[in-house]
C-alpha cells in the first residue's frame, strides 16, 4: 500500500483512503501520512463511540476506537483531512452527539452515514430515530 500512494503521489493525485483503521500501527500510519498533503484525506469508519464500537464489526474493541482516534488526530497534525464516518444503529444512535463531540474537539470531521442495508423495519439494528435511516431504506420498506 506504502508503495502505491508513493507513485500516485508523485504523479499528483489527490488520494482519499477509507478504511476501518485494519489494525495498522500508528507508525505505519504516520509513514502514509509523510507521502499525503492537506488536499489528501483520511476517513475512518468507526460504528459507534468508546464500548459500543465494536457491537458491529467483527474483532473490534474498543482499544481499536482509542488507536483509531489517535491515528486521526495525527493525520491532523499532519495536515491531513480528518474523517470519521459513524453508522447510526440502535444500539449507538444515543452516542451520536458525544461522538460528533469528540470528533469536534480534535478537528476531525464528523460524518454520519445513513445505512441502506436494512431487511425489514424489525431488524434489531436499525436506528429507533427513523431520521437516522437512508431514505432509500425508507422508501423500500414503507418507513414514515
Amino acid at each position: 500500500f506504502y508503495e502505491i500512494v508513493k507513485i500516485l503521489k508523485k504523479t499528483n493525485h489527490m488520494l482519499e483512503i477509507h478504511t476501518n483503521g485494519s489494525g495498522k500501527s500508528i507508525e505505519w500510519w504516520k509513514n502514509i501520512f509523510e507521502l499525503l498533503e492537506s488536499n489528501d484525506k483520511i476517513n475512518i469508519a468507526m460504528d459507534g463511540y468508546k464500548e459500543t464500537s465494536g457491537n458491529y464489526r467483527t474483532n473490534f474493541k474498543q482499544k481499536d476506537f482509542e488507536k483509531n482516534i489517535e491515528i486521526l488526530k495525527i493525520a491532523r497534525q499532519y495536515n491531513i483531512n480528518s474523517i470519521w464516518t459513524f453508522i447510526p444503529f440502535s444500539f449507538n444512535e444515543h452516542q451520536i452527539i458525544d461522538a460528533g463531540l469528540l470528533a469536534i474537539e480534535n478537528d476531525i470531521t464528523f460524518c454520519i452515514k445513513k445505512s441502506a442495508r436494512w431487511h425489514s423495519e424489525k431488524d434489531p439494528l436499525i436506528p429507533k430515530n427513523k431520521k437516522l435511516i437512508s431514505e432509500e431504506s425508507r422508501i423500500r420498506l414503507n418507513i414514515k
